[in-house]
């Protein structure tokens, strides 16, 4: 396997232990006798539901409202529902949260933001690419639509899909 796709192997799989070496195993049996490369791992190794929603924030950070709003919309069609596609959104927001707040505060390099925070180091790496496109205010503004949306949705004021959409949109 090229560093390469070693390196994406290990961002795809996350932390969790048991799925590494299961996806392994499935490379070593695919790739018998060859180098594995990037694409590779992305043919054979499905992103983690973290990855899909990252993936939606990444786009929105670039402007890809409608690339954003289909990630979104299909991370709600796998789950059977938008709400846990709200959780995972916070969730990244809150990161996001945590990692513009030392960055402001000259903490800059990812090791010592992923040590600070206790997260991956490639979790720095990913979200400081993107942190310029938001800003503290956007940040918060971002919680607080999933906020008001999840309440919404849970008194059946708001069609999910529609709530995700707003969501892109509004932010």
């Amino acid at each position: 396997m090229s560093l390469s796709a070693k390196r994406h192997l290990v961002e795809r799989v996350g932390s969790n232990p048991a799925r590494f070496f299961s996806e392994l195993e499935k490379l070593a049996l695919f790739g018998a006798g060859r180098t594995l490369e990037v694409a590779d791992i992305d043919l054979l190794v499905a992103p983690e539901e973290t990855d899909r929603i990252f993936l939606g924030l990444d786009a929105l950070a670039a402007g890809r409202r409608p690339e954003a709003s289909a990630l979104l919309r299909e991370s709600a069609r796998l789950k059977k529902s938008a709400l846990p596609v709200f959780g995972l959104l916070a969730w990244q927001l809150r990161q996001l949260l945590s990692i513009r707040e030392l960055y402001d505060g000259k903490v800059q390099d990812p090791a010592r933001i992923a040590s600070k925070l206790r997260i991956a180091p490639f979790v720095a790496v990913k979200n400081l690419k993107i942190i310029s496109a938001f800003p503290l205010e956007r940040t918060r503004q971002g919680l607080k639509l999933l906020s008001r949306y999840d309440r919404d949705l849970k008194r059946g004021a708001l069609d999910e899909y529609a709530a995700l959409d707003l969501f892109v949109w509004k932010l």
